[in-house]
C-alpha cells in the first residue's frame, strides 16, 4: 500500500487499532484457527443429522377407539449437541465478522485522517501559489 502521508496513516491506524478490544484483533494464526473451528463444527453438525434420525424408536399407544397410534421418539441429547455445534459455528462467524468490520473501520478512519492532512497541505500550497501569482503578475 503506497499512500501519501504514510507516517500519519500508520500512526493513526495504530491508535485506532489499539482502541479495538484484544479479542477482536486476531492475527493470521487466530484467523486460521477460527476458520478451522467453523469448518469442524459445521461438518460435525451435518454429521449429527443422520445420527439423530437413526435413534428413532417407535412405540404404539392404544387410543379410546380401540386402535393404535404410532409415536416416534428420538434421542434429544443428539439434537441438543447439534444445536450446540450450530451455536459455536454462529458465534465464531460473528466473531470473525465483527473483527473484520472493526479493522475496516479503523483503516477507514486512518485513511480519512491522512487524506485530510494531505488535502490541508495541498490547500496551503495552493494559497502560497495564489499569493505568489498576485505578487508577481508579470511572470
Amino acid at each position: 500500500m503506497n499512500t501519501e502521508y504514510e507516517d500519519i496513516f500508520g500512526f493513526v491506524f495504530k491508535e485506532e487499532q489499539e482502541k479495538i478490544p484484544k479479542i477482536f484483533r486476531p492475527g493470521k494464526k487466530g484467523l486460521t484457527i477460527g476458520l478451522i473451528v467453523i469448518f469442524i463444527f459445521f461438518v460435525g453438525s451435518l454429521a449429527m443429522i443422520p445420527i439423530y434420525f437413526t435413534t428413532q424408536e417407535s412405540s404404539a399407544i392404544n387410543n379410546l377407539g380401540g386402535g393404535q397410534i404410532m409415536v416416534n421418539t428420538y434421542d434429544d441429547r443428539i439434537l441438543a449437541l447439534q444445536i450446540i455445534f450450530g451455536g459455536v459455528v454462529v458465534l465464531a462467524a460473528i466473531w470473525l465478522s465483527l473483527s473484520r468490520i472493526l479493522e475496516k473501520r479503523a483503516f477507514k478512519k486512518a485513511s480519512d485522517f491522512a487524506n485530510l492532512a494531505y488535502q490541508s497541505q495541498r490547500h496551503r500550497n495552493e494559497l502560497k501559489w495564489q499569493e505568489w501569482k498576485m505578487n508577481n503578475r508579470e511572470y
